[in-house]
């Protein structure tokens, strides 16, 4: 393999540059969204952090779903969402300049964290708390240290970025990286995360410079082999961030007007291909050519995908491509309910935790017992217990969560709602009309699973948990069949908890006197455990309408669950919150 480039990077102490805001230095933001409803939806979030002062201004911001409904995959997004801020810029701004244009990928469908599937994984409200009661987000975060990074980016660049990771840079940094060509940022990490994520290697182990190898999720003997790992342990792992310079940003405009790409763009038919097996993979020499044109394609049209390879490597091959480090940089990946937990409930020792300010009680009114954590939230009495999240939540009356559980978006007036360790509930409204009434008048679906478990895993595998329990133990349980769980156009080997229709309807109107018996809230749990389901409920719940995770990020209204979050704040204003006492 082959690759050159002139790659500099300068970090020098720069007090100046500390923690504190910075200057935007992006043209345009564009953020990738899973759907149409959830693009208007991050429209409104976008001009609400404008109004706040958490993003400038002058700064042109645009969401983008992929066209028509399609799924093009991560590089058919980059290009969906590049096309789209170019033409924005073009007919909002008075000179075609070179533009700094700064792509964040909102985290798609968030199969893995369901909880944050129907209005994304970026943004999931963290407790740390900005502006006007403003609880930041990971697109907020992650904008702001990518503003101090790319301080010095060449005019004309493409940055692109994912919001399932939260970057920690020392305080005092002055970044400003001179790179011809592609980089990525590299963070040093414990190998355990190679396995996982995609991994750089380069000409001199452990600092940036030219890639000479771009492993993706490869196994410990295989990282060895390559060369990956450092004596001390570590990889440099790829950290989601990658920026193109003007003239490689210039390649990837002209390929969304040739086919296959101008499928990516609603051009022609859509096309699927991805930003690290199809891009990345593509630069520099990395890979030999044969190598690169028999690695597993994305699009079901195995012509089209060996067209599209065949003109990426045509394009990219001689585009040189570095991997940029920042020293004593980390990161935290928010890919899955366990990882958004585990980073939100660390303890005081956890060097995110410090870093960002993370506090138990974030915004919220309320005193329950317990070690949780609250955000935006009015909680009356109640217990939470050891590592437990509450968020944009209204819960009165005899409620607890159990240590690890999850609860999210909650307005039931519901008694005796206890929630078990390590289950995640969460209330979704139905219906898609921006402006929908979040009234508990409505129809609502209420999730529930577990926090650990494998959401992809095929129900009959070993590995396949619901509620942490056996899926054959909550099938006994309600005297349900897969055929009752899974329409038979979902294949066996699609069959996990995904696509499982398990979370009914629940008309939550107490004035409408046509409503049927309402299940129990918490069957799943129940049966994980194994307590009592009488034979009536068990048939109740299989002859109820209900919806898979996939189908509620269709049927959704991600616009009535950001309306609820901004009237949670509302009661929280008018009560008072309590104070944001540091973790302990």
């Amino acid at each position: 393999p082959r690759n050159t480039t002139n790659c500099a990077v300068s970090l020098r102490p720069c007090m100046a540059m500390s923690a504190k805001a910075v200057e935007c230095p992006f043209d345009c933001i564009v953020v990738t969204a899973a759907n149409e409803r959830q693009a208007r939806s991050y429209d409104a979030e976008l001009q609400r952090r404008q109004q706040l002062g958490v993003l400038p201004e002058s700064t042109l911001l645009v969401s983008v779903a992929d066209p028509r409904g399609a799924r093009v995959g991560s590089g058919g997004g980059t290009l969906n969402a590049l096309m789209a801020a170019v033409s924005c810029l073009r007919s909002s701004r008075e000179s075609n300049a070179a533009w700094k244009i700064l792509c964040i990928h909102s985290g798609g469908d968030s199969q893995r964290s369901p909880s944050q599937s129907v209005c994304g994984k970026a943004w999931s409200a963290l407790n740390c708390v900005g502006p006007g009661g403003h609880c930041y987000a990971p697109i907020d975060l992650l904008c702001l240290r990518l503003f101090r990074l790319c301080q010095g980016l060449a005019p004309g660049s493409f940055v692109v970025a994912s919001c399932d990771v939260l970057l920690m840079f020392p305080d005092a940094m002055d970044a400003s990286v001179i790179a011809d060509g592609v980089w990525g940022l590299a963070i040093e990490a414990d190998q355990s995360f190679g396995p996982h994520h995609g991994v750089y290697v380069t000409g001199t182990p452990g600092q940036g410079g030219p890639v000479t190898k771009f492993l993706q999720k490869a196994s410990i003997p295989e990282l060895t082999e390559a060369g990956a790992l450092l004596p001390d342990g570590q990889v440099l792992v790829d950290s989601g961030v990658v920026a193109f310079d003007e003239k490689s940003t210039t390649t990837l405009l002209q390929l969304c007007s040739e086919p296959p790409f101008d499928g990516c763009v609603g051009a022609a038919e859509p096309f699927r291909f991805e930003l690290y097996s199809d891009i990345m993979l593509a630069l520099g020499g990395v890979l030999r050519k044969e190598e690169y044109l028999s690695l597993p394609d994305a699009d079901k049209n195995p012509a089209r995908a060996r067209a599209g390879r065949e003109r990426l490597w045509d394009r990219l091959e001689k585009t040189p491509f570095s991997a940029v480090m920042v020293p004593t940089a980390k990161f935290a990946h928010l890919g899955t309910t366990a990882e958004l937990l585990a980073a939100q409930t660390g303890g005081i020792d956890d060097p995110f935790v410090r870093h960002f300010g993370l506090v138990p009680r974030a915004f919220s009114h309320g005193s329950p017992q317990g070690e949780g954590v609250c955000v935006n939230s009015v909680l009356v009495s109640g217990d939470l217990g050891a590592g437990a999240l509450v968020e944009h939540c209204i819960l009165r009356g005899s409620w607890s969560a159990g240590p690890g559980a999850l609860l999210s978006g909650l307005r039931l007036e519901q008694q005796d709602f206890h929630v078990g360790p390590n289950i995640a509930v969460q209330q979704v409204a139905l219906g898609g009309a921006v402006g929908d009434n979040p009234d508990v008048g409505g129809t609502y679906v209420l999730l529930v699973f577990g926090v650990q478990d494998p959401i992809k895993a095929q129900y009959a595998s070993s590995k396949a948990r619901l509620c942490g329990a056996s899926w054959h133990d909550i099938l006994a349980a309600l005297g349900a069949t897969p055929d009752d769980i899974w329409p038979a156009e979902v294949s066996e080997a699609d069959r996990n908890l995904w696509t499982a229709r398990l979370h009914p309807a629940l008309q939550l109107s107490t004035e409408n006197e046509t409503v049927p018996l309402q299940l129990p809230p918490l069957l799943l749990q129940t049966a994980a455990i194994k307590g009592p389901v009488p034979a009536e409920t068990a048939e109740s719940w299989r002859l109820a309408k209900r919806y898979s995770l996939k189908e509620l990020l269709a049927e959704a209204s991600p616009a009535t669950e950001f309306e609820w979050r901004q009237r949670v704040a509302q009661e929280v204003r008018k009560l008072g919150p309590d104070p944001e006492w540091p973790v302990v």
